[in-house]
């Protein structure tokens, strides 16, 4: 499967499917938001993740990701502080949130709904041949 991007937000608005908003302003640490995906993205991914980045975290990881539940809409985020590793040198804020869709999955097979239908077929012929 190869993930798409489906909106890149480094301030609050909409991006493509994405929207979110930030409570203390991008960049600056502590801060929450919310963030919305428009319910079109789902009628064309099956998946969906939504990533974080912290700007000048010199930290590892910097990003994290979300695998969402199917047609999730909405929700909320939040960050505390981070530290650059070995230091007490506070990071940076958020940098940029991030939504990424993919397609492919649970399509049944033409072979299991022919079988299905031959199933059906043999019970019939089976009831017809004993009245």
């Amino acid at each position: 499967d190869v993930w798409g991007d489906a909106g890149e937000l480094t301030g609050d608005g909409t991006d493509g499917y994405l929207s979110a908003t930030s409570n203390a302003g991008w960049g600056n640490i502590p801060n929450s938001g919310t963030w919305a995906i428009d319910s079109g993205f789902w009628s064309l991914y099956d998946r969906a993740v939504i990533t974080m980045h912290i700007g000048n975290g010199g930290g590892d990881p910097d990003h994290w990701a979300w695998l969402l539940d199917a047609n999730a809409l909405s929700g909320t985020w939040s960050l505390d502080y981070t530290y650059a590793p070995n230091t007490s040198t506070k990071g940076g804020g958020l940098s940029n949130i991030r939504l990424w869709g993919v397609s492919g999955g649970s399509v049944p097979e033409p072979s299991t709904i022919v079988l299905l239908g031959l199933g059906i077929l043999g019970l019939v012929l089976a009831r017809r041949r004993k009245a």
